[in-house]
C-alpha cells in the first residue's frame, strides 16, 4: 500500500469474495510499510459458511482508500456428535447432544424402508442437552434410523428396539 498519512481503516468480511461487509473499525495510528500488530474478534456465530474472508480498508488522511490482500480463514466445521442410551432399547431412548447456541430440534425414527414413524420437534439449549423419546414399544423389533436434526445439521444413528 502507498498511502502517505494514514488516517484509520476498517476490517471487512465477506462468504464469498466478493460482496464486502463491514464488522469494525480501528482508529489507531497506522505507520505504514512497518510490520504492526492489531488484534479485533469477530463474532461469526451467525455465519453459515466454512470460509470467511477479511481484509483491511485503509483511508489516507487525504481521503484516499486502499484495500489490504485478503486473508482466507477457514472455519473448523464439527459435526455434533449425538449418542444414544438405552440402545437396544424397549421403550424409550435418551438422546445426548451438545449445541452451542439454543434452537429447534427436529427426531424423526426412520424405519429399513425410509419410512418416518415418529416426529418430534422439541427445543434445545445452549451447551449439554438430553432429550427423551418414548412409546418405542409400539414399534416392531428391528433395526431403524434416528434422524437429529439441529442447527441445519442432520446426524444420523443406528437404534435397536428390542422386546
Amino acid at each position: 500500500m502507498h498511502l502517505k498519512k494514514s488516517d484509520h481503516f476498517e476490517v471487512e468480511r465477506s462468504t464469498d469474495n466478493y460482496v464486502y461487509n463491514i464488522t469494525g473499525m480501528v482508529n489507531d495510528a497506522v505507520k505504514l510499510n512497518e510490520a504492526q500488530s492489531f488484534t479485533y474478534t469477530d463474532d461469526i456465530t451467525g455465519i453459515g459458511s466454512d470460509i470467511i474472508y477479511y481484509r483491511l480498508k485503509v483511508f489516507g488522511k487525504e481521503g484516499e482508500v486502499k484495500y489490504s490482500s485478503v486473508l482466507v480463514v477457514r472455519v473448523n466445521t464439527v459435526k455434533t456428535a449425538v449418542s444414544i442410551v438405552p440402545n437396544p432399547a424397549s421403550d424409550y431412548v435418551t438422546v445426548k447432544f451438545f449445541v452451542e447456541r439454543e434452537s429447534a430440534v427436529l427426531l424423526k425414527l426412520v424405519d429399513n424402508m425410509g419410512k418416518v414413524l415418529l416426529q418430534q420437534t422439541q427445543r434445545s439449549v445452549r451447551g449439554n442437552n438430553v432429550l427423551r423419546i418414548d412409546g418405542l414399544g409400539k414399534f416392531s423389533a428391528g433395526v431403524y434410523t434416528l434422524q437429529v436434526l439441529v442447527n441445519n445439521e442432520v446426524t444420523t444413528q443406528k437404534l435397536i428396539v428390542s422386546k
